[in-house]
């Protein structure tokens, strides 16, 4: 085969390009020339006449023909590629990839096609590596930017990082470089500086046809790391933007800020306004966002992402975000950093002021109402009263403002116990969300919906609440990991309630209360899964573990100043004492509470009075105390009173002596060896462990366990490895024995 090769040159004229075609196969040029130079399309026609008389196969190589301008694309290019006589293969070698010229050609070779070359690659690698493992890396690759990815993860390590950019720089100024226009190099100075964009915003920077070839050169990929513009320049490669002038980098991010803001992008224009210091932009977004909006509407997530950008400074110049990093700061447990910001903002919040200060106002008595349900106060009647005159003043965020109202509402009623009350409130704010797109505000509502039945006793009413809200919200609940806690505490705990010897969830109710008091210092919350958890680890033979959960959660609670939570756990430290034997150390435990009379513990929330009530009632058995039987009878008339179901089965199982201070099902279950002491190193077996040893308890080995369950050998070792520390064996005989014992093999994963 003959062939020839033509590199292409941006100041070619069409008819000296059909001269060069001519020469390389071989075929008089000169009269082509001169046809070309009076009418092009028939010296094209005549160059192929003469390519279709010649006998021999012919190749022609067109080497970076996207340097032609678009005269020479269409009058020469389009037609050879069209009217190619079957004698004559066109491969055509492309800097960017160019569908118009690369469905003509047999071959195309784009910017992926690009290469290292062995020696760069062993540079890159170290001298160490193998020529075989080189020529690997290379078949791996495809194409520079995924080897450049391979190359980083693996062998970086193995030489300084100043020695690997300067050749990957090398690399990049050798092979990438000459592929770019001055408008590319502009481009990419511009999105250098900024670190992070999107498509509109780079856009906004520099022409559609450079972003383009900086993206098919991968020079610009995704990145979901910050504020979700999901583009940034490739790290490894920036180093070709030229670096900017001075002010340029400033202009840019100005230029990025007015987008963002235009767009109501408020979270990445934050980071702009933050970046170039400007106040004047800072103010702009604070006064267009409503930290209140966000809040209820998108969840605390959506909140946290603004919050975290804003200057320590400004925090306390801006009540509406003081109130919102308060927030932020309840939903990640730091109840006394929230209360000692609360105080410091407090008397800018003054509520006789006109309705200009109303928003403000607003958003400061919900930061404060939220801080007093974390702290376990409850709002008094004059800041209700207050509220909902701010609310009627506040009439752009009315439906949202009534949401709020509700729920603090329906925490006040529910946490006293009243729950016919605390159901109309609960209610009032799921209607009050159709009115705004608050799917966080209609997420709690109806978890406080749920918790309300539960507290009643309709435990069936309350699990197909909490069925529907996983079903219906999982998009809330993918975005904040705090919602799954909520949603799994109570439902375990409504678990609990009805059979308390089931330990499917104690893996995952470990995991909750070991995260707790960073995501969530919630008191009714804590309490649920704290004396949730320690219940079970009693149950399963475990007090030591019981009493040291109580201890870690009495730490944070006092930490915290949370004054209800640690009556709470004193009190459930007291009912594990005694159902271990230990009377002395019951005692101890609630003796800062043994002066209370009936009508100090009465007022106290339902909680409180059920965790008070079992812990005085199991130690009357060993230390008879003549008012835990008065003090029983006005529980219960309170909880048939406000038609509270629960503490109504509470209260009569310890109304009678035989069973003080335990459920009947507690009571059946304590001191039996019917499999729940056998399960007392089981219990924390995660879900995926309990899979691995319920096949291994068929016989299976580790191969087939792992084709069985998606994993690999080294996998299913790991599993086993950790199942076997926390049975406390050292074989499979030993497991499978203690599996059959305990009734795991059997048992289906949480």
């Amino acid at each position: 085969m003959d062939a020839a090769w033509l590199a292409a040159d941006p100041v070619d004229d069409p008819a000296t390009i059909v001269a060069y075609l001519a020469a390389g196969l071989e075929i008089d040029h000169q009269p082509l020339f001169e046809l070309a130079e009076q009418a092009l399309g028939r010296a094209v026609q005549g160059l192929l006449a003469a390519v279709a008389a010649r006998e021999t196969q012919l190749c022609l190589i067109l080497d970076d023909v996207d340097r032609w301008g678009a005269e020479i694309r269409d009058s020469v290019l389009q037609p050879l590629f069209r009217l190619a006589p079957r004698n004559l293969s066109i491969i055509c070698s492309l800097r960017i990839a160019d569908e118009t010229l690369a469905g003509h050609a047999d071959l195309a070779l784009g910017a992926t096609d690009l290469r290292f070359t062995l020696e760069e690659v062993k540079d890159l690698c170290g001298r160490s590596i193998s020529m075989r493992r080189a020529r690997a890396l290379l078949r791996q690759s495809q194409g520079w930017p995924r080897l450049v990815n391979i190359l980083t993860d693996q062998y970086r390590c193995s030489i300084t990082p100043a020695m690997a950019d300067a050749l990957i720089g090398a690399f990049a100024r050798k092979h990438l470089a000459p592929l770019l226009t001055q408008d590319d190099f502009g481009l990419l100075t511009k999105l250098t500086a900024l670190r992070a964009f999107d498509l509109p915003l780079a856009r906004r920077l520099g022409g559609a046809a450079s972003l383009s070839r900086l993206t098919d050169l991968t020079l610009v990929a995704a990145n979901q790391v910050r504020d979700g513009l999901g583009l940034s320049v490739n790290p490894l490669l920036a180093r070709l933007a030229p670096d900017p002038m001075p002010g340029e980098a400033v202009a840019i991010r100005r230029t990025a800020f007015a987008d963002l803001f235009d767009r109501a992008d408020y979270v990445a224009a934050m980071r702009f306004a933050v970046e170039i210091g400007d106040d004047a932009c800072i103010a702009s977004i604070i006064d267009a966002w409503d930290p209140l909006e966000i809040f209820l509407g998108q969840g605390i997530s959506e909140l946290e992402k603004i919050i975290q950008l804003i200057p320590p400074d400004v925090v306390e110049r801006d009540i509406r975000i003081a109130s919102a990093c308060a927030i932020s700061l309840l939903k990640n447990g730091r109840i006394n950093d929230a209360n000692l910001l609360v105080e410091k903002v407090a008397g800018k919040a003054v509520s006789t002021k006109p309705s200009l200060v109303a928003e403000e106002n607003a958003h400061f008595f919900v930061a404060k109402a939220l801080l007093n349900i974390h702290q376990g106060k409850l709002a008094s009647p004059s800041d209700l009263v207050l509220m909902e005159q701010l609310a009627e003043r506040w009439s752009a965020r009315l439906p949202e403002a009534r949401s709020w109202i509700a729920a603090v509402r329906t925490q006040a009623a529910q946490s006293m116990g009243r729950i016919a009350e605390a159901r109309a409130a609960a209610l009032d704010g799921i209607a009050s969300c159709r009115d705004f797109e608050g799917r966080y505000a209609t997420f709690y509502h109806h978890c406080d919906l749920a918790v309300i039945e539960a507290i009643a006793g309709r435990r069936s009413l309350a699990r197909e609440i909490f069925n529907r809200i996983a079903r219906d919200y999982r998009d809330v609940l993918r975005a904040d990991v705090r919602l799954r806690v909520v949603l799994d505490t109570f439902l375990i705990e409504l678990d609990h309630e009805e059979d308390p010897r089931k330990f499917d969830a104690m893996g995952r109710l470990r995991t909750i209360c070991r995260e707790l008091p960073s995501l969530e210092g919630w008191p009714d919350l804590f309490a649920a899964a704290f004396r949730t958890y320690s219940e079970k680890l009693m149950l399963a033979g475990d007090a030591q573990g019981a009493v040291a959960l109580l201890d870690a959660g009495l730490l944070y609670a006092r930490r915290e100043g949370v004054e209800p939570l640690v009556f709470v756990i004193e009190h459930q430290r007291a009912i594990i004492h005694m159902l271990g034997g230990d009377t002395a150390a019951a005692r101890d435990a609630i003796s800062a509470y043994a002066s209370l009379e009936s009508n100090d513990i009465l007022v106290r929330s339902w909680r409180e009075v059920e965790a008070c009530l079992e812990a005085r009632a199991l130690l009357d058995q060993a230390i008879p105390d003549q008012g835990t039987a008065l003090l029983l009878a006005a529980g219960m008339s309170h909880a048939v009173i406000n038609d509270l179901g629960r503490c109504k089965a509470r209260y009569a199982s310890l109304a009678d002596p035989a069973n003080r201070g335990m459920r009947a099902e507690m009571a059946a279950a304590i001191g039996r060896s019917d499999g729940c002491h056998a399960a007392a190193a089981d219990h924390l077996l995660t879900p995926r462990a309990r899979e691995v040893l319920t096949a291994l308890s068929k016989g299976m080995t580790d191969k087939e366990i792992g084709l069985a369950l998606g994993l690999s050998p080294h996998g299913v070792r790991y599993h086993l490895k950790r199942a076997y520390a926390q049975m406390n064996v050292g074989s499979r005989e030993e497991a499978c024995a203690r599996l059959h014992e305990a009734g795991l093999a059997i048992m289906p994963p949480y």
